[in-house]
């Protein structure tokens, strides 16, 4: 992240935080208002990728907003996967 607020810096360009961008954030917020318009009530749960959270943020903001049931549930790798081995990581599960 510092060499990347280095770079916008000494650039003058736009640094876009992939967990705290509203744009990003709207824009899978969009894409979930419209699966949970389309599939309402049928849709139970809604499994999303973790990265930084702003995926996770779109879709439970909307959920909420609209009143929504669905739970959200999501993984996220805790550690990089051993390279040499190609053995799974372990990974966690949030339940929302």
């Amino acid at each position: 992240m510092r060499a990347a607020a280095a770079h916008t810096d000494a650039t003058g360009m736009r640094f876009i935080s992939s967990g705290d961008e509203p744009d990003l954030i709207a824009g899978v917020g969009t894409a979930a208002l419209e699966v949970l318009e389309s599939q309402a009530p049928d849709i139970e749960i809604a499994i999303m990728p973790v990265g930084a959270g702003s995926g996770a943020c779109g879709w439970l903001t909307v959920r909420d907003g609209l009143g929504h049931t669905a739970e959200g549930a999501s993984n996220q790798r805790t550690r990089p996967r051993p390279a040499s081995r190609g053995a799974p990581a372990n990974r966690s599960a949030v339940r929302t």
